[in-house]
């Protein structure tokens, strides 16, 4: 499978997986998802750790990522076709320059974009957003089904005859001849180890029957 991402950067995933996944907090919600492997689906994320110590987050909000404060590796990448398919209902605002938290049957998650306190390098104060995005496709099986039907069933322009063949093929292009009748006339490739066929002494025993 051919996987496009940003920038058109394109991963080929030879394996594929098939992963029950069953959420923490709520046990009967489960849902099968056919994954591709990829040695690394991108890099750790956030990229800096996030401070949350003026945060308030409303009490029995369970977090679907308790630690997504944490730099961390990615596992599991989910596409769109589930992603709403998990959404519940619940949308909390966290004020201003804060991220969102989202329900859904894996837990509340965390959106949006979040600006880190300033910070002062040189006497110069600087501010940064916060942003983590990733995009993904799948190149269309059915385009990759044709193009490498066309490459399999493609003629080789080559020449590949064996050594028995092109002599044949010699003897045709150097006797072939059209005679007056409109025939055609051509010496059979015979097979021989000297070249020449010796049929014997069995012609005075033809004449003499």
């Amino acid at each position: 499978m051919q996987i496009t991402g940003i920038a058109l950067t394109d991963s080929i995933a030879t394996k594929m997986i098939d992963v029950i996944m069953q959420s923490n907090v709520s046990p009967h919600y489960k849902f099968t998802v056919s994954c591709a492997i990829l040695p690394d689906i991108t890099s750790s994320l956030p990229q800096t750790e996030i401070k949350v110590q003026s945060w308030v987050i409303p009490e029995g909000v369970v977090l679907a990522d308790p630690m997504f404060l944490n730099p961390g590796p990615i596992d599991l990448l989910l596409g769109a076709d589930l992603y709403y398919d998990l959404l519940s209902q619940g949308v909390i605002r966290l004020g201003k320059d804060l991220t969102t938290l989202i329900n859904t049957q894996l837990g509340w998650i965390m959106g949006g974009s979040y600006a880190q306190s300033p910070a002062i390098y040189n006497g110069v104060q600087s501010c940064s957003n916060l942003n983590v995005s990733l995009l993904t496709q799948t190149k269309s099986s059915l385009e990759t089904l044709v193009s490498r039907f066309w490459s399999i069933e493609e003629i080789a322009s080559g020449n590949y005859l064996s050594e028995e063949d092109q002599i044949a093929e010699n003897i045709f292009e150097s006797t072939a001849r059209v005679l007056d009748n409109g025939a055609f006339q051509v010496d059979p490739p015979l097979k021989s180890p000297k070249g020449n066929l010796k049929l014997g002494d069995s012609f005075a025993i033809a004449i003499a029957i």
